[in-house]
């Protein structure tokens, strides 16, 4: 555990899958978010809930409503759960509490609900760059419309 980081025990509440960037060019990474009620964590001291990264295409495949133990690591500001550390699906906490002891209660109680909400599949990228193109065709035929009715009075 202490190689991972900590880990939390606690209800998947929601799964999104997101992407994430490289940069406004660079590669495309598929990232599945998971959002956690925690009841009890071993290592580090977390809030009520937390959001965990974790690969789109090696991780552990989540179900909503279930609770896992889950080994999770901060890495780029974000906490991680690696696809080589073990989750573990339980229905109570008391063999996390026999492995490891009593573990820590969350420090605060937070909703991150909401920052779900801004997590998409979409690719804002391309979406931003085609708006900004009809933009500018939208602008530029105004800008001659408008030059040409000048010309005529």
């Amino acid at each position: 555990m202490e190689r991972a980081g900590g880990a939390v025990y606690g209800e998947v509440k929601q799964i999104k899958a997101d992407s994430k960037y490289g940069g406004f060019t660079g590669t495309e990474e598929k990232v599945r978010y998971i959002l956690i009620e925690v009841e009890q964590s071993w290592l580090n001291e977390v809030d009520s809930q937390i959001i965990a990264a974790t690969d789109y295409t090696w991780g552990y495949e989540f179900k909503k409503g279930n609770n896992y133990l889950i080994y999770i690591q901060e890495a780029d500001g974000e906490l991680v759960s690696s696809p080589c550390s073990p989750t573990i699906e339980m229905s109570s906490s008391e063999q996390a509490v026999e492995w490891f002891g009593e573990g820590l209660r969350p420090k605060q109680q937070v909703n991150l609900e909401y920052n779900m909400w801004f997590m998409v599949e979409l690719d804002i990228d391309m979406y931003m760059i085609v708006a900004a193109v009809i933009l500018m065709i939208i602008l530029i035929r105004f800008m001659r419309a408008r030059s040409r009715r000048q010309g005529r009075v």
